[in-house]
């Protein structure tokens, strides 16, 4: 689980000079300035609160590694400014392992993206073959398919949401603000 708490407590007045808060804004958490309370803030990453890459997302990391190095070397060698035949090679050995790969730019956890020049050659009977010389050829990259988190691990990430008791919560890398509607509505 990507969970990535921080959890501050710190006497309201010097939280005033921290944040820059005026009274106002402070008693809407129902903080009483005068009585030197304790503020709870608490900051989250939620960016893979809802969907991560599905090679992070099976049973054991472990089962996932073989696909995250295949997607890590494909990613150094398109970026090179030459393709040699043996990095052209490398390639596609890795492109057969992940199955769609090469037929349909898309495996299980890894898809190409193609979106300017060519990079594949795909003949009808014949073999595929990378006919890109060189990352200059070509716009696209290598992205990991993403997956759906598990509705478990998202009602425990709740829950931990929830046993932190913040008065602040400060969520980091919302990608959909109406993923944190859904969480709080559940």
């Amino acid at each position: 689980m990507n969970l990535e708490g921080i959890i501050f407590s710190v006497m309201c007045s010097q939280c005033t000079k921290l944040l820059n808060l005026s009274q106002l804004q402070l008693r809407h958490f129902n903080i009483n300035l005068r009585r030197r309370h304790v503020m709870r803030l608490a900051t989250f990453n939620v960016e893979n609160m809802f969907e991560r890459p599905a090679a992070m997302n099976l049973p054991t990391l472990k089962d996932g590694e073989p696909f995250l190095e295949d997607y890590y070397r494909l990613l150094k060698l398109i970026g090179k400014q030459q393709y040699s035949n043996a990095d052209k090679e490398q390639m596609l050995d890795i492109m057969k392992r992940n199955k769609g790969l090469l037929t349909v730019d898309k495996s299980d956890y890894i898809r190409l993206r193609v979106i300017r020049g060519k990079f594949l050659k795909k003949s009808r009977g014949g073999p595929v073959e990378i006919i890109a010389n060189g990352r200059g050829e070509w716009i696209g990259w290598f992205e990991l398919v993403p997956d759906i988190i598990k509705e478990t691990a998202i009602e425990n990430t709740g829950r931990v949401i929830r046993d932190v008791n913040a008065d602040v919560f400060c969520f980091i890398e919302v990608e959909d603000p109406s993923h944190l509607t859904t969480l709080t509505v559940q």
